[in-house]
């Protein structure tokens, strides 16, 4: 038993004899250096966030167009909302759905 596994461990040894080392193609690293620049220039995004000036630049228009809104919002509304309790009070009248308080 002991004899046919050292035969099988000395024929694969034996199998590494024949082996070459492996060659590589001429100019095999400088092709495959310039393919990955290529690919790394290809993968730029169209809009370059990645630098905090431009990240910092696009969250403070963000900010500015939010806070617009809201003034201009809160501007619209405040004139409007004696017209919305008028048409509430029409609609409650309506329908009987007044709101009766208890005087003491």
């Amino acid at each position: 038993m002991e004899e046919n596994v050292h035969d099988k461990v000395e024929d694969i040894l034996n199998s590494f004899n024949g082996m070459q080392r492996a060659e590589l193609p001429p100019f095999f690293e400088t092709r495959l250096l310039a393919r990955i620049h290529r690919l790394k220039e290809e993968d730029q995004p169209w809009l370059p966030l990645r630098r905090p000036v431009w990240a910092i630049t696009v969250l403070s228009l963000f900010l500015l167009l939010n806070a617009g809104m809201l003034v201009y919002k809160n501007k619209n509304t405040g004139a409007g909302v004696t017209g919305a309790n008028k048409s509430l009070q029409g609609f409650a009248s309506e329908y009987n759905l007044e709101v009766s308080t208890i005087k003491y």
